[in-house]
């Protein structure tokens, strides 16, 4: 999972390049440990993606052992808005750490705290405010205070637009003590 978590933003790179990649990660840190179940999943649109993909994907799966026995891999076809996508997912089967940081606090409470750097630039087809990456996080208690508006209960969930990426941003969250 180490390796995915190294691999996939390189690969976000590229497809945001191309304009054509929407990207969810979700972040299980319910257990209070800096290590989380993280969940990866790449859309990509159909018409961008061919036989090479899956090629490329079944290549990476055999040269790096830890894909399949740390993650399970699903690739389906859906549509959403009139688009045929392609997805890619990855579900961790183990935890792992990242490159957030999960602190408690001498009250009980946590702090998540984790650093989206700035991409040098993305594709001119993907308009200011297009949300590319949604990164959601489960933290071990009610959240208090984050710095984005859709939260709920243990969970926070950012939508990241093109301008976001292209300035780089901090997620926060803080917890209640219990």
């Amino acid at each position: 999972m180490k390796v995915l978590r190294c691999f996939l933003p390189l690969l976000a790179v590229v497809f945001l390049f191309s304009g054509c990649l929407y990207i969810e990660q979700h972040i299980d840190l319910t257990a209070g440990s800096e290590e989380g179940y993280v969940t990866t999943r790449l859309e990509v649109d159909r018409s961008f993606v061919g036989a090479e993909m899956d090629i490329f994907f079944d290549s990476l799966a055999l040269s790096v052992p830890a894909l399949n026995t740390d993650a399970v891999h699903r690739r389906f076809e859906t549509t959403r808005d009139f688009s045929e996508l392609a997805v890619y997912e990855w579900e961790g089967k183990v935890t792992t750490p990242g490159d957030w940081t999960l602190q408690e606090k001498p009250d009980g409470s946590f702090e998540f705290r984790y650093l989206i750097q700035s991409v040098d630039s993305l594709s001119q087809h993907a308009e200011e405010s297009q949300v590319l990456l949604k990164i959601t996080v489960w933290l071990p208690q009610e959240i208090d205070f984050a710095n984005t508006m859709d939260t709920t209960d243990h969970e926070a969930t950012w939508h990241l637009t093109k301008t976001d990426l292209l300035t780089g941003v901090e997620l926060r969250a803080l917890t209640l003590a219990p």
